[in-house]
């Protein structure tokens, strides 16, 4: 068996390791952008929560009712600082994927090369053996029409 094709399950289990790696690449940054999209709308109700207790404000409002809002804003901080850890973690994540899918991208790549180019020694070897059989062939038929005439001549 030739090289080439001897490498060929190496290669197979090298594709199969990027794919892998490509398809948690795009589970992660698939929960990144989910996890983004939730602190952008803890961000937004804040700031809606803040903007109604402002206009409360204006028009005058409870001590009780303002402490309330207060407390419920100080619980939503909380909830969207967690919120940033946890997407802080899913971009690291991301990072994460992103190296180990590289890094399986550059081996596939290079058993890949290391193939193509035992499949470019084997065709050149093959073309080498084609050509010296044919080159045998007509030396052969030269001799032979050589040594024909030779015995005409005699």
């Amino acid at each position: 068996m030739v090289r080439s094709k001897r490498l060929q399950p190496v290669a197979d289990i090298a594709q199969k390791k990027e794919r892998s790696a490509a398809e948690k690449l795009g589970e992660s940054k698939r929960v990144l952008a989910e996890q983004e999209h939730k602190l952008s709308e803890l961000q937004s109700y804040r700031l809606e929560y803040q903007q109604r207790l402002n206009d409360m404000g204006r028009q005058g409002i409870s001590g009780s009712v303002l402490m309330g809002y207060q407390r419920f804003l100080a619980q939503l901080d909380q909830v969207i600082r967690q919120q940033s850890d946890i997407v802080q973690r899913a971009a690291g994540a991301v990072n994460q994927s992103q190296g180990h899918w590289q890094q399986a991208y550059t081996e596939q790549s290079a058993i890949q090369s290391v193939i193509k180019k035992h499949q470019q020694t084997e065709y050149l070897a093959q073309q080498q053996r084609e050509q010296k059989e044919t080159d045998e062939l007509v030396n052969n038929k030269v001799a032979s029409r050589a040594q024909r005439q030779e015995e005409e001549w005699d």
